[in-house]
């Protein structure tokens, strides 16, 4: 055993003793290396091919999918009426209940209305087969065993799991999704959205661009965009989505629907898309999108009951309190029109001073609010938390996948081999907006510590700017959702710099929901002529307005954690002052 330890030891070799001697060694190891390349080459360009495989198979998937739901539903064209779908809410929800109308008849005008808007939108991204056999269970059970969402149907984003089905994420049902079902409802179609749900634009390498149901030559928004445009196309009622740093908000906005970010844990996450699951400091929530705010509130008082307390035993039992949402005690609300960010345009500022004055025509005290600290906010703690392992996660996941052009941006952005000094030189360039700044700037946690003082930082924020509203007796806030409308689809550059307005509360871990208030006057194009040029961005924003009129514009309206009431009955008041206005 001695001689064969010496025999073949290290030790005992010497690079003379190789064949060739150095340059044979040398030669060796160049070719163990070039080897070594070639191979990962190959099996790079092997995943590669087998995710172009796998995505020609989903896409075809996906068009036989909505051939025979056309097939089928056409087919029956006789036995429904399509302009069921066109009823509030709840007037579908009580006729319903009642037995008015059936649920089978009901589901077929929803995927009627669902056909012709993909067709033009593209924003299906399936219809689900077992909608119908549900529906028809549904029609069988009396009406005093009925639940409160007895035969709606309900359009689900596609980052919203359903177990046996590609979702993104996990192959089981979430939890959200269970209550709903239990309580009535009827999932009937996916809704398309962002490559990782990293853009505020609607397209991914499967299914394509989704466009605005307002103007398909706009945007939707994202990533909750197929829903945006499925619900402001009026073929949803009621959607469900998520919403990390404007994800509802902003198709909510672009598309003239309603829809609300919960406070993290007031309704659960169990069971969805896990991207971002580890930040814990940044939570991706899901929550309704809705025709209007009726939906929104019938979603829910159906969400929070026990059996969601049952099946995620970790979010605290906070059940819907409708006597919060039913007051009539005055409010004072808080407001502002701009963040320090980028400018909103007239027809956004418009938006709220509009919302400003009905409220206090309602009796409620209006107030100016100035938000603390918005920029340092986003840069020091959104972009820093966000990615906080400089895009580990998402590089990662998306290593061998086909890169969408709508997130291309961000991937270069987390890739970037720009040393920090060159970024800072291209930053102070004449024309370079504060934003922009920040994002070629920003600087992600680098170690555990720092990692600690971010969360540190947050916490503090967090305090400052509750402790802000309750000092001055301030309830709740309105403010813009986004400082611009929905942009050209080919025109994607500087949307990552408008966030501020959302990503503020995605921060401060406050509901927000988002009302449709008005729409683009071609006074407010005309008032473009005032709004500054000096930077790219503004010059992009300039661009963008050019044909923006009759695009809806939405206000933000804000309150404190675990306080959606609040939120909703803001919203609504707001609502129903608006539609009186108009009538």
């Amino acid at each position: 055993m001695a001689w064969l330890e010496d025999k073949f030891s290290l030790s005992s070799f010497h690079i003379k003793d190789a064949p060739g001697g150095w340059l044979g060694f040398l030669t060796a190891c160049a070719s163990i290396y070039l080897s070594y390349r070639i191979g990962l080459s190959f099996h790079y360009k092997y995943r590669v091919a087998e995710t172009k495989r796998k995505i020609r198979k989903r896409q075809e998937e996906r068009k036989q999918n909505i051939s025979s739901t056309k097939t089928d539903v056409l087919s029956k064209r006789d036995a429904y009426d399509p302009s069921v779908a066109r009823l509030g809410f709840i007037e579908l929800q009580r006729r319903l209940a009642q037995g008015e109308l059936k649920a089978v008849d009901v589901l077929l005008a929803f995927q009627y209305q669902a056909i012709q808007a993909h067709d033009e939108l593209n924003c299906v991204t399936e219809f689900l087969e077992d909608a119908m056999d549900r529906a028809i269970k549904l029609d069988q059970v009396p009406p005093h065993l009925r639940g409160p969402l007895h035969g709606i149907p309900i359009s689900l984003k596609e980052g919203v799991v359903l177990a046996g089905r590609d979702a993104h994420g996990l192959p089981v049902n979430g939890t959200l999704n269970q209550v709903l079902v239990e309580q009535g409802a009827v999932p009937f179609a996916r809704t398309n959205l962002p490559q990782a749900q990293m853009s505020f634009e609607c397209s991914n390498p499967i299914f394509g661009v989704t466009r605005n149901p307002k103007n398909p030559k706009r945007t939707p928004g994202g990533s909750s965009g197929g829903e945006g445009a499925l619900i402001g196309s009026g073929a949803s009622i009621m959607g469900l989505g998520c919403d990390m740093g404007g994800s509802i908000r902003i198709p909510v906005h672009f598309c003239g629907i309603a829809g609300i970010k919960c406070t993290p844990n007031r309704l659960s996450n169990a069971g969805n898309y896990p991207f971002g699951l580890g930040i814990m400091s940044l939570a991706e929530v899901y929550s309704p999108l809705g025709r209007d705010v009726d939906t929104l509130v019938e979603f829910m008082k159906a969400a929070l009951v026990p059996k969601l307390y049952e099946l995620d035993p970790l979010i605290p039992k906070m059940p819907w309190n409708n006597e919060l949402y039913k007051s009539t005690e005055p409010l004072k609300i808080g407001y502002y029109t701009w963040d320090g960010g980028v400018e909103p345009v007239p027809a956004v500022k418009r938006a709220v001073l509009l919302a400003v004055n009905n409220l206090e025509k309602m009796g409620h005290t209006v107030v100016e609010f100035d938000p603390p600290d918005v920029l340092y906010v986003f840069e020091h703690l959104f972009m820093s938390i966000i990615s906080g392992d400089g895009g580990q996660h998402a590089a990662d996941a998306l290593k061998y996948d086909v890169i969408d052009p709508c997130i291309q941006a961000v991937m270069n952005s987390f890739e970037s081999p720009i040393p920090s000094f060159v970024k800072r030189l291209i930053s102070r360039l004449p024309g370079t907006h504060p934003i922009t700044k920040i994002l070629i700037n920003y600087d992600w946690p680098r170690d555990i510590s720092s990692w600690w003082d971010r969360n540190e930082e947050l916490e503090k924020y967090r305090r400052k700017f509750s402790n802000q509203m309750t000092s001055q007796g301030i309830n709740c806030l309105i403010c813009p959702t986004f400082p611009i409308t929905a942009w050209p689809i080919e025109q994607p550059e500087y949307n990552f710099e408008a966030c501020t307005y959302t990503t503020l509360y995605s921060v401060l871990d406050f509901p927000a929901g988002v009302v449709p208030t008005t729409t683009v006057t071609e006074k407010d194009v005309e008032w473009m002529k005032d709004y500054p040029d000096n930077t790219a961005v503004h010059k992009y924003v300039h661009e963008i307005t050019k044909g923006s009129e009759g695009l809806p514009v939405g206000v933000q309206c804000v309150a404190l954690p675990f306080e959606e009431e609040i939120v909703l009955r803001l919203m609504k008041e707001l609502e129903k002052s608006l539609q009186s206005a108009m009538n």
